[in-house]
């Protein structure tokens, strides 16, 4: 709020989150199927909220022990 950004979730949204938390909660053991009561509107994602998953293994190199090891499975794996 400081940063003068909009809220990202509505408060029907947050509403239905509610909703749907309470009725897991109330399921019990044998469980229930029932219809929340509560819908919301669809929202577009804040575009500072949805960046790129960073790729891990492009810049990720195996270490010593790890190509060591590989070796060894892949001869026991010969045999």
């Amino acid at each position: 709020m400081q940063e003068g950004r909009p809220q990202p979730l509505s408060p029907e949204f947050l509403l239905h989150l509610n909703e749907l938390t309470l009725m897991i909660q109330r399921a019990g053991p044998q469980g229930t199927a029932t219809t929340p009561a509560t819908t919301f509107a669809r929202f577009d994602w804040l575009p500072d909220t949805i960046a790129p998953a960073p790729d891990y293994r492009a810049s990720y190199r195996p270490k010593f022990f790890e190509n060591l090891l590989a070796g060894v499975v892949a001869a026991l794996h010969r045999r």
